[in-house]
């Protein structure tokens, strides 16, 4: 049977979609995040992977690790690309709580302002975007898995992602253009509605284009 493995952030995850999916770190995903949803729509099952606060390199190295089968469905969703992290030496990267720093906090941590006013570039994250997404797009497929790559839409992201990475297949996120208006969750995350929007546009689009690659 097919499944519909997602990666990504906590837009993935579903944080703030309900009282038990609030704080900065969570085990578990929303059964009402788009995800679930989409799975529900397709008549498949869900296996989300998304982790809040999550860097585009972790992304990859969960794709390289997941044990995928040939019918699988995979959507990444990938998050802000200027995250960073450390990969350390515990065999269960996974499950271990690796911070990863954002240039938000380049003013609160000594990690993030020594990464982010020393080491960071436009030019090598953008790189690096482009390693990553097209080393989980070619694992996805190295295992006969089809793989589709979206992000959150929260700045407008999609343009300046497509453009690094021309050769991956993309579909809108949550917005479909700049000056799509969204509802807020709890936390100021994108809302069910949002939420059931995108299920439903995504679910729509991966059931009409695995008609056209069957045909």
């Amino acid at each position: 049977m097919a499944r519909l493995i997602t990666f990504g952030d906590s837009y993935t995850q579903g944080t703030g979609l309900s009282e038990d999916m609030l704080g900065p770190k969570l085990d578990k995903a929303s059964p009402i995040a788009w995800p679930q949803l989409t799975a529900d729509l397709l008549g498949i099952k869900c296996v989300n992977k998304g982790l809040g606060g999550i860097s585009c390199k972790m992304i990859a190295y969960m794709v390289s690790k997941f044990d995928f089968l040939p019918s699988d469905i995979v959507v990444i969703m990938w998050p802000d690309r200027a995250r960073w992290c450390v990969l350390p030496d515990s065999r269960d990267v996974e499950q271990d709580k690796i911070h990863h720093i954002t240039p938000r906090e380049i003013d609160l941590m000594p990690q993030a302002t020594a990464f982010y006013n020393n080491l960071y570039s436009d030019r090598d994250v953008n790189f690096m975007f482009d390693a990553w997404s097209t080393y989980a797009d070619t694992i996805c497929k190295s295992q006969a898995c089809r793989v589709i790559h979206t992000v959150c839409d929260a700045g407008g992201m999609m343009p300046g992602y497509r453009k690094i990475n021309p050769r991956v297949e993309w579909v809108h996120g949550f917005k479909e253009s700049e000056d799509d208006r969204l509802d807020s969750a709890l936390d100021g995350h994108w809302g069910p509605i949002a939420h059931q929007d995108l299920s439903k546009r995504l679910s729509e689009y991966i059931a009409l284009t695995e008609v056209s690659l069957r045909t």
